[in-house]
């Protein structure tokens, strides 16, 4: 199982901001990613979900930003 499985199948990524009884944009679905390829592999494996599902994918996809560590 590679990492993208993994978050495909621990959340519902066609629920917009919201996950089980949680809602709003603190919850919404993303990805970040670090370079081209991988948003490449991202859009493609998104692609490939999307038949397992009967409402859209609403899953963000986004560069990464700064990371904050920490306290």
């Amino acid at each position: 199982m590679t990492l993208l499985d993994a978050f495909f199948a621990i959340h519902d990524p066609t629920s917009q901001d919201r996950q089980g009884s949680d809602a709003g944009s603190q919850y919404r679905s993303v990805i970040f990613f670090h370079s081209d390829i991988q948003q490449s592999i991202v859009d493609t494996r998104i692609s490939q979900k999307q038949h397992e599902y009967t409402q859209p994918i609403v899953t963000q996809v986004r560069p990464a930003a700064h990371f904050w560590l920490a306290e």
